[in-house]
């Protein structure tokens, strides 16, 4: 993930000015929602850090991709979208399936954080994403995520604006 995340900060050719880029951020999404089903399905000794490099993916992806194009306006929304729609969601799906089945506000949780994880995502693909100006000035930002010695993952994000 630091190696992709890197990758994506190496220097590119300058694109056009108003150059779409949603499908780059479609294929970090397929990606993400590839290792989620994968842990899915897997025994438990993988299924952990296949779902954590899903999570991560998800959520720190899209986000990358639109400040690897410049975009910090939707880098930032798109992280703020991935993390709060899925919360809604939960509550929404929580509090409207309460009384209805036996685990009902736990499900409906679920379905609610899974609901908001594919509007965020939808959202972001489907919402024109474009290479801003080049006079444009830009706010610097940065994500990155590493493995920790003895298991585990070590995230942030920062920037200056």
């Amino acid at each position: 993930m630091v190696l992709a995340l890197a990758v994506l900060g190496a220097a590119r050719p300058a694109a056009a000015e108003g150059e779409r880029y949603n499908v780059e951020v479609a294929l970090v999404d397929l990606g993400a929602l590839g290792l989620l089903g994968l842990a899915w399905e897997l025994e438990h000794d993988a299924e952990v850090p296949l779902a954590i490099a899903g999570a991560g993916l998800y959520l720190f992806g899209a986000p990358a991709v639109h400040r690897h194009h410049d975009n910090d306006v939707r880098a930032g929304s798109s992280l703020t979208g991935r993390v709060v729609l899925p919360l809604v969601g939960a509550l929404v799906g929580s509090l409207y399936n309460s009384d209805r089945e036996e685990l009902g506000a736990i499900s409906g949780a679920a379905y609610g954080f899974a609901g908001g994880m594919v509007v965020a995502s939808l959202a972001d693909i489907l919402v024109p994403a474009r290479e801003p100006a080049e006079n444009q000035d830009a706010a610097t930002t940065g994500a990155w995520i590493a493995p920790v010695k003895g298991g585990g993952v070590i995230a942030g994000l920062g920037g200056s604006f």
